[in-house]
């Protein structure tokens, strides 16, 4: 059995997907299955699948409407591994990202709690210069104030009951915040690493800014969701309140930036 079951997800990406596979495959850590989950695209799937002819791959197709979450929980279904970790199919990792997360993982395992290991990554694309994050760890609700605190591609957590997305499509973009929320309610513990050990591949095109734009939204939302559903009292109103305005700014920004 595969220690860290690693879950992607993709759509019409053929040549970022071999990219992202690649890299995966290359890690230095090798216990691991990786589980890809294809929304139908409209190439021969399974053909490129099939050309990397190694079994730690087990493909998927299935059709998710345009809701990533429905995809993600359609892999999270075929895991076996006891630790879960997430890639976009256009990300990239560096070669020593799950054998230094790992690491962590055997320093804090205290009587089987769960952890969430996260990573900061360096931000590449086409039309910017590259950067790194300068991410924080997550020690209170509040730190969700500041936007979403973890990339989704640097996650490694442990697999439990409670690791699943919420396919609501009023979250669509933020449903990786939303299980970060309720996994911090749900007590795990985070660690960051601050070494970037991921390539985030940032899209420039003028639909992923218009759909970046409503994410802002989006996040409101998921936090109220969080703090209403578990009943959160303990927060900064003021924090919150930055929050919302600093999101609503964003937003509109954006949104004439698209006109």
């Amino acid at each position: 059995m595969p220690q860290v079951s690693v879950i992607v997800t993709s759509y019409n990406r053929q040549s970022l997907l071999t990219e992202t596979l690649n890299a995966i495959l290359n890690q230095t850590f090798q216990n691991i299955e990786i589980i890809v989950v294809d929304a139908n695209s409209n190439y021969d799937f399974f053909a490129l699948i099939n050309s990397f002819n190694n079994s730690k791959i087990k493909a998927f197709q299935n059709e998710n409407h345009g809701i990533i979450a429905t995809n993600r929980n359609f892999g999270l279904k075929q895991v076996t591994g006891r630790y879960i970790a997430f890639c976009d199919d256009d990300d990239v990792w560096l070669p020593n990202k799950l054998e230094q997360q790992m690491k962590v993982v055997q320093n804090n395992q205290v009587r089987d709690e769960p952890i969430i290991v996260h990573t900061n990554t360096i931000l590449f694309g086409d039309d910017i210069k590259e950067s790194v994050t300068k991410k924080t760890n997550i020690t209170k609700f509040d730190d969700f104030f500041s936007g979403n605190p973890l990339t989704y591609s640097s996650v490694l957590l442990s697999n439990s009951e409670w690791v699943h997305f919420d396919e609501n499509p009023a979250k669509r973009a933020s449903e990786d915040a939303d299980l970060w929320m309720n996994l911090f309610i749900k007590k795990y513990n985070f660690f960051l690493i601050k070494k970037p050990l991921v390539r985030y591949r940032v899209a420039t095109s003028s639909e992923s800014r218009l759909n970046l734009s409503f994410s802002y939204i989006r996040y409101i939302y998921v936090v109220i969701d969080a703090i209403l559903i578990f009943k959160i009292k303990k927060f900064s109103n003021i924090k919150f309140a930055i929050l919302i305005m600093k999101s609503l700014f964003k937003f509109s920004v954006r949104k004439s930036q698209n006109k």
